[in-house]
């Protein structure tokens, strides 16, 4: 059966074209021959004539064959050099060599033209967009002085490498958005702290962070080290402006209050100090130097100013009598300058210690105020006007005394550890009033325990006493209402509370 174009007329076999070509040139042989014996041509003319016709079809026939070969070798060049570039193009791109898929020359040739069109285009983008990423690369790394990401220069970049990029450029940006956020906060920090300290910029880094462009600042990370740096050292500046002034300020105030210097005084000369400048401290000196003179021309109100605040910081540290003595000069009444300075000295001295300790004699106020507590919720319980108020307030201290006992044992568990520590580290004993403070709770203790034996002797005395009374006058009437203190069909003996007692070891 002939096969059909597309067309719809059918596709004629090569061995159909060979016969229609042999029976057309039979017909005009034929025809020709006819022709030639109508003009009376003789037979070797006919067969001059015959030969020049094949001569004619052998020769047309041989330049069509000549100039399909040098097609069908076209198209063989072609697809070697197509194979050849895209074999190149292909190692350029890292990717795996293309093999056609087709089976016909001209088939090939054109898959093979379509692959090299398509790939070059691939390349051409990977190369624009390698220049543009390079170019925002590039002046990231500028303004921070950063290593680029390495691509080889001539080379066309994968895919991979491409997205490498990108990420290293992502990183970039968001380095120099913290570096520059960093700059800018510390910049700020500095100028306030340059405006508050009274000083002016030195040096060429210093006049590029605070007077140039900010956004011509190089965020690189030396620089960035520098500028921390800097900001440290005007930090460290500053604080040593402040503690220079906070202490010419605390000897001040206290020379204010030897000499009584009234609160609106103090108030309006504070007012003249906002910031941390020379010329405040050059006024804080003055002042100073004021008030040094005012007080040795009151050296006797001066001295025993400082023998009451020596008194309250001996209090503070729990000096013993022994550790007061010993500073002789404190009943001296011959007022001078080397007294009060004696004075000064040993206030300085007692200052100095409970700075150093200050951690555990704050322990130690804490569990004095729960003692306190503790021996005031005893004296109440004595007293036998307590449940005349049976309201809210007798519950209240029962919850208020519970968690004094809660808490003082805690207390001196934390204490003990602590003094503990604190002679390990300091070799001797730790002394309050005179005496190891170990020592010193297990005899206030002790005491205590005594003082409740006594108080529960004193209490059963005065019940045999009571009941020697009725039997020797007879019983009191019971009034009609309930005594005081006697317990309800609701409350049992075992719901009386038990005071537990602790003692450090």
């Amino acid at each position: 059966m002939l096969k059909m174009a597309a067309t719809g007329v059918p596709k004629k076999t090569a061995g159909e074209h060979m016969l229609e070509v042999k029976a057309y040139l039979v017909e005009s042989l034929k025809k020709l021959d006819g022709i030639w014996n109508d003009m009376g041509l003789p037979e070797d003319q006919k067969n001059s004539r015959v030969n020049l016709v094949f001569m004619y079809i052998r020769n047309v026939i041989d330049e069509m064959v000549t100039e399909e070969e040098t097609r069908r070798n076209t198209l063989k060049e072609n697809i070697e050099q197509y194979k050849s570039k895209l074999s190149q193009l292909c190692a350029e791109l890292h990717v795996a060599p293309i093999q056609p898929t087709a089976s016909r020359l001209y088939e090939i040739e054109r898959e093979l033209s379509q692959s090299l069109t398509s790939w070059r285009k691939v390349k051409e983008s990977r190369l624009s967009d390698l220049k543009e990423l390079k170019g925002i690369e590039q002046a990231l790394c500028d303004i921070m002085h950063a290593t680029p990401f390495y691509i080889q220069s001539g080379s066309v970049p994968t895919q991979e490498d491409l997205d490498k990029l990108r990420k290293h450029i992502d990183e970039l940006a968001a380095e120099k958005i913290k570096r520059y956020e960093t700059f800018l906060a510390q910049k700020e920090a500095i100028e306030r702290i340059l405006e508050d300290i009274g000083e002016e910029i030195t040096t060429e880094f210093e006049q590029d962070v605070l007077l140039e462009d900010p956004q011509c600042f190089i965020l690189s990370s030396s620089n960035m080290a520098k500028l921390n740096s800097l900001t440290q050292e005007f930090k460290a500046k500053q604080a040593a402006r402040i503690k220079e002034m906070d202490g010419l300020k605390e000897k001040i105030e206290s020379l204010w209050n030897r000499l009584d210097v009234i609160m609106e005084e103090r108030r309006q000369f504070l007012e003249q100090i906002w910031d941390h400048s020379p010329a405040s401290v050059a006024t804080l000196k003055e002042e100073l130097e004021k008030c040094e003179a005012l007080k040795f021309e009151h050296l006797q109100d001066f001295t025993v100013k400082v023998r009451e605040e020596l008194t309250q910081w001996w209090d503070k540290c729990h000096y013993s009598q022994k550790q007061r003595s010993s500073f002789t000069a404190f009943t001296s009444e011959d007022y001078s300058e080397e007294l009060l300075a004696q004075h000064e000295a040993a206030l300085e001295e007692v200052k100095q210690y409970y700075t150093e300790n200050e951690h555990v004699l704050k322990k130690i106020e804490k569990r004095a105020d729960l003692w306190n507590q503790m021996l005031a919720f005893d004296a109440k319980e004595n007293d036998p006007n307590r449940y005349k108020n049976r309201g809210g307030n007798l519950l209240a201290e029962e919850r208020e005394k519970k968690k004094v006992l809660h808490q003082l044992p805690k207390v001196e568990e934390q204490l003990k550890n602590e003094v503990e520590a604190w002679e390990e580290e300091n070799g001797r004993k730790f002394f309050i009033g005179g005496m190891h403070f170990f020592e010193y709770c297990r005899l206030q203790w002790e005491e205590y325990k005594l003082s409740k034996e006594l108080q529960k002797q004193q209490r059963l005395e005065q019940k045999e006493k009571d009941k020697q009374s009725e039997i020797r006058f007879g019983s009191k009437p019971t009034p009609l209402k309930r005594r005081i203190g006697a317990t309800t069909p609701s409350q049992t003996p075992k719901q009386r509370k038990v005071l537990c007692y602790y003692t450090i070891t």
